[in-house]
């Protein structure tokens, strides 16, 4: 039996759908089944759809791609996967001959792509790409693969997406699993325009720093060797001179795109690069020894005397936990990446860390009397950051400590990154009701950013802290702050 892995997200048209499952539907094999990963609300909006096709079973939550693959191959009755997209159409043979290829002993089998003639004029400089790159070994991955085996390798690595494909390619690679390759193929429907492919290929280079990281892939950027192939595949340039004009654009913007997101890393604290930093350049400069004063100052006004017991969540390498053990605070801290866990500070009077996502604390509750989490929530997109409030105010007793970037900061453009996602107070206190915090003191912080301290000797610019701390504090009242340090107290009336 065959599992069809499905991923439809929340922006798929009702058309594209249809399409997908028909093809699934006329296939000259019957031994399979179709299992939707998508949102709740996707599934509402299309299930007199879905209810037309036997085969389908669904699965519902709040994922990305490559969580929702996991969550349905976990479900799969079949002992062979076919990962799918949406826009990716099966010939009439093709399970049947996966299927044969199953029976003769083939664990990972190759796909072959081809473009669609109903598509735009970018999609026909795709369609020329796929013609040229068809039988690259480096740009093929193994859709169709045993079930033991995909997760013998781990399934798919959530912190990768979107280069889902790249890392089963590589996680195939490095488990050295050969593959065989079909006849059979799946047709490929894409309209994309420049703009789409800009932000693609932008979220594709932001994955690429951890991929990376863990595989080393070089020949994936290897312009040589990518060149090289193109120049063996001349004969087909030539013969569409206007879309391989096209197709070079198409490059260069992928290239431009791919190039930019890598400087904006999308898994930055999974990074070793990024641990290094926290641990040897966050407190290098005057400016940024400054910024960790504001910080440890807001909290010590906002926390309670000690002894207290406090959850850290995304404690990184320390340095908020450093500070409040040694105030006396009974301190817990945890974090979900075990790269900045490498460089927790192991010293005798800190506490173990312990490695634990915020969405999923191990922990009963009401456990501990105060949670705080700084510089946690508004590196997380939303849901996430809605599901970790959720989560620290469930372990939460008494208080929650938290900050938030400002989105009506003052000159906020100047300061916009792709790995921030702000939000406005009163959109995120409503948030917090929901859960049943209320805001019980609000502190401004980053109102002015005196990088100029960074003239000064560090004596004397630690001298000028308490006043410019005392002078942000003033302003905060009047300007828009770049974040806010909110206390919650735990509402005693159920929102």
């Amino acid at each position: 039996m065959i599992s069809v892995i499905l991923p439809i997200g929340s922006g798929e048209a009702r058309p594209a759908v249809k399409a997908c499952l028909d093809h699934l539907a006329h296939q000259n094999y019957s031994h399979f089944e179709v299992i939707i990963a998508t949102f709740p609300s996707q599934q509402k909006r299309l299930r007199r759809l879905f209810h037309r096709y036997p085969f389908i079973r669904i699965v519902t939550g709040l994922w990305s791609k490559t969580a929702a693959r996991n969550a349905a191959a976990k479900l799969a009755k079949g002992n062979y996967l076919l990962n799918l997209d949406v826009d990716m159409h099966c010939s009439p043979g093709l399970l049947k001959e996966l299927a044969q290829k199953s029976t003769a002993g083939s664990i990972a089998t190759v796909i072959p792509e081809q473009g669609s003639n109903n598509t735009n004029f970018w999609g026909r400089c795709r369609n020329l790409e796929k013609q040229i790159n068809q039988g690259n070994p480096i740009l093929e991955t193994a859709l169709f693969l045993e079930k033991n085996l995909f997760f013998r390798l781990g399934g798919f690595d959530e912190l990768a997406d979107p280069l889902d494909d790249w890392q089963l390619h590589l996680a195939l690679q490095k488990a050295r699993i050969k593959t065989s390759r079909a006849i059979h193929f799946c047709t490929v429907h894409q309209a994309p325009s420049l703009r789409s492919t800009f932000s693609k290929l932008f979220y594709r280079g932001q994955a690429y720093p951890y991929l990376y990281q863990k595989y080393r892939p070089q020949r994936y950027l290897n312009l040589r060797r990518k060149t090289a192939f193109y120049l063996k595949r001349w004969r087909l340039l030539i013969a569409s001179p206007l879309y391989a004009v096209g197709l070079f654009i198409l490059k260069m913007t992928d290239l431009t795109a791919f190039t930019i997101g890598r400087r904006f890393p999308n898994q930055p604290y999974q990074l070793n690069r990024t641990a290094r930093f926290y641990l040897c350049k966050r407190l290098k400069t005057n400016f940024t020894r400054y910024k960790h004063y504001c910080e440890i100052e807001s909290a010590n006004r906002l926390l309670e005397n000690p002894p207290l017991s406090i959850l850290e969540v995304g404690c990184g390498t320390g340095r908020l936990t450093v500070e409040l053990t040694k105030r006396g605070y009974s301190v817990l801290p945890t974090d979900p990446s075990p790269v900045m866990l490498k460089y927790f500070p192991r010293r005798r009077n800190l506490p173990q860390p312990l490695l634990a996502d915020g969405r999923r604390l191990p922990f009963p509750a009401r456990r501990f009397p105060t949670v705080i989490a700084l510089r946690v929530l508004w590196h997380l997109p939303s849901p996430v950051n809605r599901l970790v409030l959720k989560e620290i105010s469930r372990v939460a007793a008494s208080t929650v400590i938290a900050d938030i970037a400002n989105k009506r900061r003052l000159f906020g453009f100047l300061f916009s990154d792709p790995r921030t996602y702000p939000a406005g107070l009163s959109e995120f206190l409503r948030v917090c009701r929901k859960n049943q915090l209320e805001a019980d003191t609000v502190i401004p912080l980053d109102v002015t950013l005196p990088i100029w301290l960074n003239l000064f000797p560090r004596r004397l610019a630690e001298r000028l802290f308490p006043l410019l701390y005392r002078l942000d504090l003033k302003l905060g009242q009047f300007l828009p702050p770049g974040r806010y340090l909110i206390k919650l107290r735990r509402s005693t009336v159920s929102a």
